[in-house]
């Protein structure tokens, strides 16, 4: 039970830390399932994003790396679903 709590500090609490601070979101300002559904798909989406800017920058990938990467997850979660 420790390490599971162990382990979840690690990998989800401090995204959840960084969509409230650094992000500013707090609360879902859309009605229902879908609604609120769709809105944390975008707040998701812009950390994904910042990563990805954040490692370009660094000169970890080059554009080419980063367009593959963006189509291949494009064309497994079709946008239908998404939301």
């Amino acid at each position: 039970s420790k390490l599971l709590l162990k382990m979840r500090s690690q990998i989800i609490e401090p995204f959840f830390s960084f969509v409230k601070d650094s992000g500013g979101f707090r609360r879902f300002t859309h009605r229902g399932l879908t609604g609120a559904g769709a809105q944390w798909t975008m707040v998701c989406t812009t950390h994904n994003l910042k990563i990805l800017a954040r490692m370009y920058q660094a000169g970890r990938y080059t554009w080419e790396q980063l367009q593959g990467a963006i189509r291949n997850v494009m064309s497994q979660t079709p946008l239908h679903q998404v939301a």
